[in-house]
């Protein structure tokens, strides 16, 4: 034996930042509106607001994401 533990079952988690990694998202904003853009362009914007990008419903076409602080949606 190894030593090393099998890492955690972290399905149950949301993906954030650069762990979503389909080429387009839907992004909810606070006020409810949504537009569908680039993952790459979502991430750019929740780093320009220094908050991460937080992946909510991955199963939706396209999935859908909102910009905020992880610790706070957890």
């Amino acid at each position: 034996m190894s030593g090393m533990r099998p890492s955690p079952d972290r399905s149950d988690e949301p993906r954030i930042n650069e762990q979503i990694t389909v080429p387009e998202v839907m992004l909810v904003a606070d006020d409810g509106t949504t537009r569908t853009m680039q993952t790459k362009a979502a991430l750019e914007e929740a780093r320009a607001q220094g908050e991460d990008l937080i992946e909510v419903s991955p199963k939706a076409q396209p999935p859908v994401v909102k910009i905020g602080e992880f610790g706070h949606f957890l």
